[in-house]
């Protein structure tokens, strides 16, 4: 059980469906507003001007009453300048308000009482009589019935019009406050749904995060599981080599002590050969020693180990001390070229080791298999300026380009049934790339080659006898 990058936590017929729904509310809720904005525009542009210019209309009208009383009464020139001025305001502000009504489709509220053309010329009948200081007619004029019913008519028309868009304002407003609280409710409405499947979306994203935590956290215990079992296969295969391993030095060690035994029992104890063979007894013994050492380093388990740093030539050193005996027993040249001893990595020592062992057991299985007489299997390592490349290569023919794809995928292997579990060179190939490593097939060699690319270390951490 896996997850690839590529998989979606989401759910995605509810996540495809919460997001349509979102975009829809969004656009419901953008176009309910932009009717609105552009019937208040309407109301902004055309209502509201029309109300304050028949205010205007009503005010200069009382105005010019006012003034043509003052004239009938007490004609002066100052007002009559005064009367003028207001008279052609009004006459343009009229002008106005009926090209206003007539672009807001509106022209049809004006009568004919509207204009103020026959009250305009009473009242300039009435102020020239008070000019020429015909003073009793010019009031019984202003008083008489016929000037009432000017005024009356003028100021009767304006608030007319005024009532109407008035009515027709306040009905248009509450029409589309009716209009604004049912999208609020549906807006509403809309907003729990959309609510509830997000909350769903959330959930499944919350589970599904937890399922791909535990599937990679089971993933990656069985993955530990196959390493460790791929390592174990490796040590099983390479016992009978560490019988040989070890059973060489142990005939040397019982050569030497025979010798000693006849030297004792002939009374000649040579000091110099006493010297040479206590030499040879502790070097060999030291050997059995780092095999069996390697051996117990190698069987632990890898995870827990902590990353330190290592010569290159160390690793393979310790990794050979298993395997090497037994490509001499089977007529395998080996070859190693040599390095020097300041070529550094930081890594997991057993898991590299792991990697290198695997990859000599394979070839040791594909060597032997081989019907020609110079059999042969070498390590070339190569710096790489940051990098230090490690080669296994042995004598067989160069891996084709599609089965190189292949033999790097899990549980795909070359061997017979029952000899080899498909795991090695997949779990081989994360080791590596773990270590920010690059683990490839040359697929150009014309022999059988396999590459370790590694991050070098310039500095090693050099660690003190306590802390060790």
């Amino acid at each position: 059980m896996g997850f690839s990058m590529k998989d979606t936590l989401f759910p995605r017929k509810t996540s495809v469906f919460a997001i349509a729904l979102t975009l829809f509310y969004l656009a419901g809720n953008l176009t309910l507003f932009y009717k609105l904005s552009e019937q208040f525009e309407i109301v902004y542009r055309h209502h509201f001007p029309i109300h304050e210019m028949n205010a205007i209309n009503i005010r200069l009208g009382q105005s010019l009453s006012s003034i043509t009383k003052n004239l009938v009464f007490e004609y002066n020139e100052e007002d009559f300048l005064e009367y003028r001025l207001e008279r052609d305001s009004l006459s343009f502000n009229i002008s106005s308000y009926k090209q206003l009504l007539k672009e807001s489709k509106k022209d049809y509220l004006l009568t004919n009482d509207f204009g103020r053309e026959k009250l305009g010329e009473f009242e300039v009948r009435v102020i020239a009589l008070a000019k020429l200081g015909k003073t009793k007619e010019a009031r019984s004029l202003f008083k008489s019935k016929e000037y009432e019913n000017l005024k009356n008519n003028y100021f009767y028309s304006s608030q007319s019009i005024a009532e109407h868009l008035s009515t027709e304002r306040d009905s248009f407003l509450k029409n589309k406050v009716n209009l604004f609280n049912f999208g609020v409710i549906l807006s509403m409405g809309f907003f729990t749904l959309l609510a509830f499947i997000w909350l769903r979306v959330i959930f499944a994203y919350k589970t599904n995060t937890e399922v791909k935590r535990k599937a990679l956290a089971d993933l990656e215990l069985e993955r530990a599981k196959s390493s460790h079992n791929a390592k174990m296969a490796s040590l099983g295969e390479m016992a009978a080599g560490l019988a040989h391993e070890i059973n060489n030095p142990l005939t040397i060690i019982n050569g030497y002590a025979s010798q000693l035994g006849r030297m004792v029992d002939r009374g000649k104890l040579d000091s110099e050969k006493l010297t040479h063979i206590s030499t040879k007894l502790s070097f060999t013994c030291k050997r059995i020693a780092t095999i069996i050492k390697g051996l117990k380093t190698f069987s632990r388990d890898s995870e827990g180990e902590d990353v330190s740093d290592v010569t290159v030539i160390d690793v393979i050193e310790d990794t050979l001390s298993f395997c090497q005996e037994k490509f001499k027993n089977h007529g395998i040249n080996f070859e190693i070229n040599h390095l020097p001893h300041d070529i550094y990595i930081s890594v997991r020592p057993v898991e590299i080791s792991q990697v290198i062992l695997n990859l000599l057991n394979n070839a040791f299985d594909a060597v032997e298999e081989l019907d020609m007489e110079d059999k042969w299997l070498k390590i070339e390592i190569e710096d790489l300026d940051h990098l230090v490349k490690i080669s296994i290569i042995d004598c067989g023919p160069g891996i084709s380009e599609e089965l190189a794809h292949k033999i790097l995928e899990p549980f795909f292997t070359t061997k017979e049934i029952g000899k080899g579990t498909g795991l090695g060179l997949s779990i081989s190939k994360n080791i590596i790339e773990k270590h920010e490593g690059l683990f490839s097939i040359d697929i150009k060699s014309p022999n059988t080659k396999f590459d370790i690319i590694l991050p070098k270390t310039d500095t090693p951490v050099v660690k003190n006898e306590e802390a060790a």
